[in-house]
């Protein structure tokens, strides 16, 4: 009887351990809902976490404004993220548009700054060429974003439904 009872106990304290070990992934990601209040920040850490790839450093403002020809000033929020000893094209960037008049302009910014490090990388480092070329302008409402990363599909599957 004693061991009946504790063939019990440890099955249900395996099946216990199990549930908890398939909810882990899901807690890992917000939900929708959640996401709509997450920051540039939280946006860029969530994919990028998702996506991995080299240790991210964050760029000056003055770097985002020379980089995309766009004006700090015509954003409410941002962040731009890249590899931190420039060894590959990996960046992720998270722009929020202060003017919705403005979207457009700057979601075409960052589409030539992609088409231009895709150039490039043709000559400098052919082997990094995917990742640019994988990599898609993503946007949902006021936001724009780019992740450059070695997975673009876990890249955008991270930022989940809404953004096209």
């Amino acid at each position: 009887m004693k061991k009946t009872i504790r063939s019990i106990g440890l099955l249900m304290a395996l099946a216990l351990l199990l549930s908890a070990c398939g909810s882990a992934e899901k807690k890992s990601q917000p939900a929708d809902a959640q996401k709509e209040s997450l920051t540039c920040a939280a946006w860029a850490d969530l994919v990028w976490a998702a996506a991995g790839g080299a240790q991210m450093t964050d760029v000056t403002e003055k770097y985002l404004e020379k980089t995309l020809l766009i004006q700090a000033a015509d954003l409410a929020d941002w962040v731009f993220r890249r590899d931190g000893e420039g060894a590959t094209p990996e960046m992720i960037l998270v722009l929020k548009v202060k003017d919705a008049g403005k979207t457009d302009t700057v979601r075409q910014a960052v589409q030539d700054y992609l088409e231009e490090r895709t150039l490039q990388y043709r000559d400098y480092q052919p082997d990094q060429l995917y990742k640019l070329e994988n990599a898609k302008v993503l946007q949902k409402d006021d936001l724009i974003a780019l992740c450059v990363s070695p997975d673009a599909e876990k890249a955008l599957k991270a930022f989940g439904d809404g953004w096209k």
